[in-house]
């Protein structure tokens, strides 16, 4: 179906048969603003009278003046995306994809917010009820389906991060009440910001991300909480794959990298340990990409020689092996590679060991003695001396550091 009608009849119908998502449809009427037309939800009143007391005021001057789609919420994590549609100049009409109650807000945190509202015993307990039957689900899963939304209705394709985010709703906030302190980020926006850290390689960002908790997942919604946030996981997985593929890194090499932290999620039992591929698998990502940004300029001999080492870290490696990977004289590598890199080649696979030691004190559970293993030194202690020399200080203090920073 090409029309607008179709496209929309086929969204809502998948939306609501898989996410269990609907659709609804707003016109805007001169002097009167919005009015709703239909929507395929079972507890339509209920939550019209939440969009239009909380959120249409907010929706409208959000697209006053501009055809993109536009993810709201409010302080008690529920969200909603908005596409105009816009006719001779005009803004006709208004589609809505949601509600749906964000998998980033935690029970306490939601009854926290709502002890702040000067709103009835009943009409609180009618809330809480109407919330446990959203969807849960993650800003970044919410915005892929709107950009499909966004198509359906202007039949023009948009990025996720094309989606913007509008400022968190006051109208729930007391007179004179701040937003809190550390949320100037919405979990969109920081999500955005994180696609677009890989795409750019930013190792800064990188740094910065350690502060920002894992995603939650949302405990109002029914089910298996476990497998529910390794579907998730899995989302995010795809999008950063396809981000790292933006930024330069080989589709092939992106995808393998997504099949491995994939298969690890499956293998999780924890939420703890989902938390941690996650994090893994952003850091691994930015960094990918930043390396082979760093690689720009270089002649492909020299690069043949840092993909040989960044897959082959684990093997016992050596200058040797490495020059015989790209068909050239080691003498010639060895030379070429101290005039583009300022560094020789067996400083630079020493380095490269040295980091991803640290990757895995930081990440994993292996003991000292099976780091050095892992990467071919003749001892732990030679491994802990040459550690030392890079870093600064022992494993066992860097492992020690590490923890410290993800309490």
């Amino acid at each position: 179906m090409e029309t607008l009608d179709g496209r929309m009849k086929e969204f809502q119908e998948v939306m609501a048969g898989i996410e269990k998502l609907y659709v609804w449809q707003y016109i805007l009427k001169e002097g009167a603003g919005l009015s709703l037309i239909g929507s395929n939800c079972p507890e339509e009143e209920f939550w019209h009278n939440v969009f239009m007391v909380s959120f249409s005021r907010n929706v409208l001057e959000s697209c006053e003046g501009s055809e993109d789609s536009v993810l709201i919420g409010d302080d008690i994590g529920v969200l909603w995306v908005a596409t105009p549609q816009w006719e001779e100049k005009r803004l006709q009409k208004l589609w809505l994809l949601g509600p749906v109650f964000s998998s980033d807000i935690q029970e306490f945190g939601l009854n926290g917010q709502l002890e702040k509202k000067q709103i009835s015993v009943e009409y609180k307990r009618e809330l809480v009820r109407q919330l446990r039957c959203l969807p849960s689900i993650t800003h970044t899963v919410l915005c892929v389906l709107g950009a499909l939304q966004h198509f359906c209705v202007t039949n023009s394709r948009i990025r996720i991060t094309d989606i913007r985010m509008q400022e968190r709703d006051k109208a729930f906030q007391k007179d004179g009440e701040e937003t809190e302190e550390g949320y100037s980020h919405s979990g969109a926006e920081q999500e955005a910001l994180m696609l677009k850290a890989i795409r750019d390689g930013d190792l800064h960002y990188g740094e910065r991300t350690r502060e920002i908790q894992h995603v939650v997942p949302g405990v109002l919604a029914p089910g298996n909480a476990l497998r529910q946030f390794q579907d998730e996981i899995i989302t995010e997985i795809t999008l950063c794959s396809r981000a790292a593929i933006q930024g330069g890194l080989p589709r092939k090499r992106a995808l393998k990298m997504s099949d491995e932290f994939i298969q690890a999620v499956e293998a999780a039992t924890t939420l703890p340990e989902v938390g941690a591929v996650h994090y893994r698998m952003r850091e691994e990502y930015i960094r990918r990409v930043h390396d082979l940004k760093q690689k720009e300029g270089l002649s492909p001999a020299v690069i043949a020689c840092l993909d040989y080492v960044d897959f082959h870290i684990t093997d016992h490696l050596s200058v040797v092996d490495v020059a015989a990977s790209t068909g050239y004289a080691g003498y010639y590598i060895s030379r070429l590679f101290q005039k583009e890199m300022n560094q020789s080649l067996l400083a630079y696979i020493q380095k490269k060991k040295i980091d991803y030691a640290a990757f895995l004190l930081e990440n994993s559970d292996q003991s000292v003695r099976d780091v050095a293993e892992t990467l071919h030194y003749s001892s732990p202690s030679h491994f802990c001396t040459m550690f030392r020399r890079e870093k600064g200080m022992t494993p066992t203090e860097y492992r020690g550091k590490g923890k410290e920073r993800h309490i």
